[in-house]
């Protein structure tokens, strides 16, 4: 089981956006507080501005990484899949995006062939 698999079972697509944003800022404004005692030059360079341009830049990117990760045909099957209310998921035969990949793979036992 991949990382993305597991995350996804605590925190799905819709709300890891939240949390990254939440986690940049509180970090960066941490680690910005320390420092700038220790080296008072730093707070020159990072300002409040350039502490919400990083912040909006990297909460951004992991957003967009987890989105193309997990928001995908392959991914949606393999969360209903793990719903124990559900039988079975019926994929056309002819599929070859993640839907086919998932009626190809042994594992997922509830994907069947129309």
């Amino acid at each position: 089981m991949n990382i993305i698999a597991i995350a996804s079972k605590f925190v799905d697509a819709n709300k890891i956006g939240g949390w990254v944003r939440a986690g940049v800022a509180s970090i960066l404004a941490g680690l910005i507080a320390h420092y700038a005692v220790k080296y008072p030059i730093i707070s020159g360079f990072l300002s409040p501005e350039v502490q919400a341009s990083i912040g909006v830049v990297a909460s951004g990117f992991a957003v967009a990484v987890w989105s193309q990760l997990t928001k995908t045909d392959g991914a949606a099957i393999a969360k209903v899949a793990a719903m124990p209310d559900v039988e079975k998921i019926v994929v056309q035969p002819t599929a070859s995006d993640g839907a086919g990949a998932a009626l190809k793979d042994p594992t997922q036992t509830k994907v069947v062939s129309s």
